[in-house]
């Protein structure tokens, strides 16, 4: 399960992710960010996955990264701060980060949420 707070004011969007989050809800996800009006051009992510789990396999990643680019296209310039806790997720999403070729898209992994504002400028 995900919320999205959307912080017009400073072009970002903040989500909390929590329990087990699987491939189908990664979909909606990307889906419902997209279905947001007045979004910037250069949008801003600060996930949080602390209390979230990944019930899908790296093998999944390539999946998303075809999503990712298909949508990339609709913004200047993407940059996403996600925060973890646990091992697993901390691997995969710095799998996705290398996976996603293209020079709008900027993500980097956190522990902590002080350095995930820290680097996106809020």
């Amino acid at each position: 399960m995900y919320s999205i707070n959307f912080k017009k004011d400073e072009g970002l969007l903040d989500v909390e992710f929590s329990g087990k989050i699987d491939l189908e809800e990664q979909f909606n996800y990307i889906k419902s960010i997209l279905a947001i009006e007045d979004l910037p051009r250069k949008l801003k992510l600060l996930q949080d996955f602390q209390n979230a789990e990944f019930a899908y396999q790296v093998k999944d990643i390539d999946s998303l990264v075809s999503s990712i680019n298909k949508y990339l296209e609709q913004f200047e310039n993407v940059r996403i701060a996600s925060i973890h806790n646990k091992a697993a997720e901390t691997a995969s999403s710095f799998i996705l980060s290398g996976a996603v070729k293209s020079d709008k898209f900027h993500y980097d992994v956190f522990s902590t949420r002080d350095a995930a504002e820290l680097w996106l400028g809020i």
